[in-house]
């Protein structure tokens, strides 16, 4: 019991220490939290010192619990990660061993982001892993030459000196979870955004998108930033990942050759609740 309250507690406070963080789309997990909009798996892990070990041991063998107490945590965070609406990073390790090996790997890279020592010694340590580099390339549905846009409607292109510099999707009047690689659909469902339309080396370095809580810093983000255009979303998918928006947004969207340069770079941000 008490170590549950001090996970939850040290999660807290690790995002109240950071202030930037007040505009991250945050994920909570049972067993640590999933950053949307940095991209990063966090996990902690609290280890308590030995009273049967010497007192110069006690420490280091502390940290050690500690550290595998987070690792195991870690693991568990990232099999929940939806890569798509339909699929988590388990289901990929529970169909093929291989993955499973790889994703074993991948949490070998941890980034030790905290680590705090109590007055009783007992040390907490807060990990963290990138959902882009490796994992990314692992589990995302990506082509190597990527597939063309479906062209929708008829639209006006902008002049060259107002292009755009990415799309974002405004769907804070829905109720839209995250995943790695979610799919933007029109009224009749043709998709006009996933991961098979992307550049792979940029998916894999940014991720298929980007995700924000607060507009203006969406509109900050160096993803979309300088003239971004801003659209709402019409609705969401039964899945809560997808999402839908306008045929005349659709239209705008694939009729203009900027703009289709910008969604193969991943040029995208959903704003949520």
């Amino acid at each position: 019991m008490r170590k549950g309250l001090i996970i939850t507690l040290v999660l807290m406070c690790a995002v109240a220490l950071l202030p930037a963080q007040e505009n991250n789309m945050i994920q909570q997990m049972d067993k640590g939290e999933i950053d949307w909009t940095e991209l990063v798996i966090r996990s902690v892990g609290i280890g308590a010192p030995n009273p049967n070990l010497p007192a110069a041991a006690q420490r280091p063998a502390a940290k050690r619990a500690a550290l595998q107490d987070a690792q195991r945590n870690l693991l568990e965070v990232m099999q929940g990660v939806h890569v798509t609406s339909e699929t988590t990073v388990e289901n990929f390790m529970l169909k093929d061993d291989v993955i499973k090996s790889k994703v074993e790997g991948i949490l070998r890279g941890y980034k030790e982001e905290k680590i705090k020592y109590m007055s009783d010694g007992t040390i907490e340590v807060v990990l963290s892993i990138a959902i882009t580099g490796d994992l990314a390339k692992l589990m995302l549905p990506l082509y190597d030459v990527p597939k063309d846009v479906p062209k929708v409607g008829e639209g006006v292109s902008k002049p060259s000196d107002l292009a755009y510099t990415g799309i974002i999707v405004d769907a804070r009047d829905y109720t839209l979870l995250p995943c790695m690689s979610p799919r933007i659909y029109t009224q009749d469902n043709t998709t006009i955004y996933d991961a098979s339309y992307v550049d792979p080396d940029y998916a894999v370095k940014m991720g298929v998108v980007g995700y924000a809580k607060n507009p203006d810093a969406a509109k900050e983000d160096d993803r979309v930033k300088s003239n971004p255009l801003v659209i709402k979303a019409t609705g969401v998918a039964d899945n809560s990942m997808d999402l839908y928006i306008s045929g005349d947004d659709a239209a705008k969207i694939t009729n203009d050759p900027n703009l289709l340069d910008q969604i193969k770079r991943c040029k995208v941000i959903l704003l949520l609740q």
